[in-house]
């Protein structure tokens, strides 16, 4: 039983250390905001065994001019928000995320198509 409560006090001390140093790494860097593309989001869900709650953690990865991708925490209520694909400003502070603004493009050919998607024609209103 002690072997189990020292494992567990290892367990959290290292979260701990690890969550400290991500929290000045991020706090030392300035907030940018960059062009960047949305070219991946997930999520990670924890709990939901026995009488936990389910939690659910939002995350997209952009990628900015340079090729670099970053992978951030974002709020569920933006998560839909936005879809592969999409374009616009990034602003963020290290792997902290402060918002993202799309772009809106509008074809000038007449099509209109959807990120990665089929070719879509708008319906005729005559």
């Amino acid at each position: 039983m002690g072997i189990f409560f020292i494992i567990f006090v290892i367990v959290v001390v290292v979260k701990l250390v690890q969550a400290g140093q991500t929290f000045a790494n991020n706090s030392a860097l300035p907030e940018q905001t960059v062009a960047a593309r949305v070219v991946g989001k997930r999520t990670h869900t924890e709990g939901g065994a026995g009488d936990s709650a389910v939690q659910t953690a939002y995350f997209a990865t952009f990628e900015v001019g340079s090729g670099e991708r970053i992978e951030v925490k974002i709020p569920p209520r933006e998560y839909g928000q936005f879809a592969e694909g999409d374009q616009g400003q990034l602003t963020h502070q290290g792997t902290w995320y402060r918002g993202f603004e799309r772009r809106r493009v509008i074809p000038t050919d007449g099509s209109w198509e959807a990120p990665g998607g089929p070719s879509l024609r708008p319906p005729n209103t005559t």
